[in-house]
């Protein structure tokens, strides 16, 4: 069943608050479309046109650049079962940080570009794409919802069992540094990202408060396993390198299971445009926070 949200338009037009240190004018232009007689779970998203395009356009150059600019610390971890396995990654700690303050955590898996080299993950353009890193970096981000941010790097390879693992261990271990709100901790990535993303939720679900996958996929016949997270997934109708059956037939697979995904298809995205415009979203930062583990 595709359920009512509001307009493109009135979305945008709240976002332009927020964006009024990047002195944008608000947006008031796209509209939403539904998918055809389906009860899939599709909502299907219209391109933005006009100012509401102007205007993610110049959020997506402020938001790609603050990971560059922000205090990501990069760290090693060393798997505290075997002292050999090691784990290169990014903290950012939350703005105004007290350390007697239990914080959210943010898990951000990067996607394939960034793979060979552990520096990329901070570039604002390829093989960083690090848009992601930026949206929650930003002080809109952090004045609102501060946060901690941990983006490990894959070291050349999947998020693969083995990678899962030592993510799993690293935040085990940053639990006992700083005590984390356990019950709020989220986990998002695009394309390989959204694949792992899409794997640890499924594999470890009791460990994530929400989920926010992008152009990735996983194994429907595990997505039960994941039913009680609350998940936003996005693709684009267009992407030439991870189709996007790969969410619909996860997205089906929660369905039937009785979950409520929020699934939003972008008409004519294409695989590095979907990362983009869903980084953008004006709704997905609230949204996120708002999610709770009982």
């Amino acid at each position: 069943m595709i359920t009512e949200q509001p307009s493109v338009a009135l979305r945008w037009r709240r976002f332009g608050a927020l964006l009024a240190v990047l002195c944008l004018a608000g947006c008031d232009s796209s509209t939403r479309t539904t998918a055809p007689s389906t009860d899939a779970g599709i909502t299907s998203i219209a391109p933005l046109t006009n100012q509401a395009a102007l205007t993610q356009t110049n959020f997506l150059e402020h938001i790609r650049h603050l990971p560059r600019k922000a205090a990501y610390e990069p760290r090693h971890f060393t798997s505290l079962t075997t002292g050999k396995e090691q784990l290169r990654y990014l903290l950012l700690k939350p703005k105004n940080f007290q350390p007697a303050q239990s914080y959210p955590l943010v898990l951000s898996l990067h996607g394939g570009a960034p793979t060979k080299q552990f520096d990329n993950l901070l570039e604002p353009y390829l093989p960083g794409l690090a848009y992601g890193l930026g949206r929650l970096a930003a002080d809109e981000t952090q004045d609102q919802n501060p946060c901690f941010v941990v983006a490990p790097w894959s070291n050349g390879r999947r998020w693969d069992a083995e990678n899962i693992q030592l993510v799993l261990g690293l935040l085990d271990a940053l639990q006992q540094e700083f005590h984390y709100d356990a019950k709020r901790v989220y986990v998002t990535g695009q394309s390989m990202g959204g694949f792992g993303t899409w794997a640890i939720i499924t594999q470890h679900p009791e460990r994530f408060a929400a989920a926010v996958p992008i152009c990735g996929g996983g194994e429907p016949k595990e997505a039960v396993k994941a039913r009680a997270i609350p998940i936003w997934a996005f693709h684009g109708d267009k992407d030439a390198v991870v189709p996007v059956h790969y969410t619909r037939e996860m997205i089906a697979a929660l369905r039937q299971a009785g979950a409520t995904p929020r699934y939003w298809e972008y008409e004519g995205g294409t695989h590095a445009g979907t990362a983009e415009r869903a980084y953008c979203e004006p709704d997905l930062i609230n949204w996120l926070f708002e999610q709770r583990r009982p």
